[in-house]
C-alpha cells in the first residue's frame, strides 16, 4: 500500500463527538519526506481503520497503538470511492482530505497514475488489503548483517469488527481462515522455517518470496498435523499477549516458560510435516546458532527428561450469541493421570485424563474477550494456564484467493 503522503492518512483518534463521529488529528510522521499542517477534525468513522506497521510486529505479537489510517476506498473492490459517493455519504471525511487536496495531487505516484483517479487515492492496494486475517512480517528487520536472523511474524484479527489495515513497512498474507492463519504463522516462525529463511535471505528484502522457498502444503482442516500446528501457534499468541500485559513477575515467569514449551511442540510438529526427525531439529538449532555469529549447542548424551504436559485450547474464537464448544487437548508424555481444573465467566468445573480431549460447552456469549483459567497439579506443584476466548463476528469481505492458492 502506498499512500506517499502518510500525515494526511495516516491519524490517531481523540475521542468521539454525540453524534458518533471521531476527532481525529494527524500528527507528524516519523523521517517523513514531505509535511502538512496538523489539523483536527470530525470524520465519519465507516472509513477509518486500524493501522499496524511494521515496527509493530513482534513475534506471534502485534504491539498496535492508537494509530489509524482513512482509507477511502470500497473494501469489497479496492477501488476509490468517487467524489460524489464521498460527498454524499462522507461529507466530513471529503471535507478533511479537500484540505490537503493540494498536497495530494502533487504527489507523483498520484501525477503518474491518478490521471483518471480523485485526488484522495490510494496506490498499490487490493482487496487483500481488506482481508480480515493477515500473516505479516517486516519487510526490514535486524540489524545488517547479510542475514535474515531476526525474522518473526504474526497473526493479525479485526479491532472492534474492522480489519486492520498494514502500511508498506510490513509484508502480509491474507485469508479468510483464521485457521489457516495461525498455520502459516506456526510454520513461519518455527526454528526448521526461519533457518531456512535466514539462510539465503537478508534483512533488508524480506518478501513474499519467502512463502516460494518454503512450501508450506495446503491447509486442510482435516489433517491432524495441520490443525495441530494452526492451535500451538493460536496458543503462542495468546501467551505473548499475556506475556506484554502488565501482570507479575512470577506470572510473566510461568507465561515464559510456558511459550517456550509450546515453541517447541511447534517446532516438533513442524518437523513431523516436513518429515524431519528430532536430529534433524538439532542439526537446524546448530545452523541457526552459526548464523546468528553463536556457538553452536553442545552435545550431551545425557538422557532428557520426559517432557511437561503440554495442554492446548482449539476454537477460542467464537461467533456471538450462538451456543459453540472449546476442546481442551492434552498430550502428556509423563503418562501420569492430571486432574484439571477450569474456571471461565459462565462456569467452572474438574476433569481428569491422561491425554487426549475434553470438550466444554459455552452459552451464547456477548461479543467481547473472556479470561479464563486452567490449573492442575505436576509433582505437587500447581500449574496455572490463562485462557482467552475471543467472541466476535467474522468480518471482512470474502476472496477467493486463500493461501492455498501458494501451494
Amino acid at each position: 500500500m502506498n499512500v506517499a503522503l502518510n500525515q494526511v492518512y495516516y491519524v490517531r483518534i481523540m475521542g468521539k463527538t454525540p453524534d458518533g463521529r471521531l476527532v481525529i488529528t494527524n500528527p507528524p510522521e516519523p523521517s517523513q519526506k514531505k509535511s502538512v499542517n496538523q489539523v483536527e477534525a470530525a470524520v465519519e468513522p465507516d472509513l477509518v481503520y486500524p493501522l499496524v506497521r511494521g515496527r509493530d510486529v513482534k513475534k506471534w505479537f502485534v504491539d498496535f497503538e492508537n494509530r489509524y489510517i482513512i482509507l477511502p476506498h470500497d473494501p469489497k473492490t479496492a477501488k476509490p470511492l468517487n467524489e460524489m459517493t464521498i460527498k454524499t455519504q462522507f461529507p466530513n471525511t471529503y471535507d478533511y482530505f479537500n484540505r490537503f487536496k493540494k498536497a495530494l495531487e502533487t504527489r507523483s505516484i498520484h501525477k503518474l497514475w491518478g490521471k483518471n483517479n480523485p485526488f484522495y487515492t490510494v496506490y498499490d492496494i487490493g482487496v487483500y488489503t481488506f482481508a480480515p486475517y493477515k500473516v505479516v512480517w517486516k519487510r526490514i528487520a535486524g540489524a545488517i548483517t547479510g542475514k535474515a536472523i531476526s525474522f518473526v511474524c504474526a497473526v493479525i484479527t479485526p479491532i472492534n469488527g474492522k480489519p486492520v489495515i498494514v502500511d508498506d513497512s510490513t509484508i502480509l498474507v491474507d485469508t479468510d481462515d483464521i485457521n489457516e492463519a495461525y498455520y502459516l504463522a506456526g510454520i513461519l516462525n518455527s526454528l526448521p522455517s526461519r533457518t531456512i529463511i535466514a539462510s539465503y535471505s537478508y534483512e533488508l528484502r524480506q518478501e513474499t518470496h519467502i512463502i516460494d522457498f518454503i512450501k508450506i502444503p495446503k491447509f486442510d482442516p482435516l489433517n491432524k498435523t495441520h490443525i495441530k500446528i494452526a492451535e500451538l501457534s493460536r496458543r503462542a499468541h495468546e501467551l505473548s499477549n499475556l506475556k506484554q500485559s502488565g501482570s507479575s513477575v512470577t506470572e510473566r515467569y510461568n507465561v515464559e516458560k510456558e511459550l517456550e514449551r509450546v515453541e517447541k511442540e511447534i517446532d516438533l510438529a513442524v518437523a513431523e510435516l516436513f518429515g524431519l526427525s528430532e536430529e534433524d531439529l538439532r542439526e537446524f538449532e546448530k545452523l541457526m546458532a552459526i548464523l546468528s555469529g553463536e556457538e553452536p549447542p553442545e552435545e550431551s548424551e545425557e538422557v532428557e527428561p520426559v517432557g511437561e504436559p503440554i495442554i492446548t485450547l482449539s476454537n477460542t474464537l467464537l461467533q456471538p450469541n450462538t451456543p459453540a464448544q472449546i476442546e481442551i487437548d492434552v498430550t502428556n508424555p509423563q503418562g501420569t493421570m492430571l486432574e484439571i481444573s477450569y474456571e471461565f465467566p459462565w462456569g467452572s468445573g474438574t476433569f481428569k485424563m491422561v491425554e487426549g480431549k475434553h470438550v466444554i460447552q459455552t452459552p451464547p456469549l456477548k461479543p467481547g474477550k473472556y479470561v479464563g483459567r486452567l490449573e492442575y497439579a505436576l509433582d505437587g506443584v500447581k500449574k496455572t494456564i490463562d485462557v482467552v476466548i475471543e467472541v466476535q463476528e467474522q468480518t471482512g469481505p470474502r476472496r477467493r484467493r486463500t493461501l492455498q492458492d501458494l501451494g
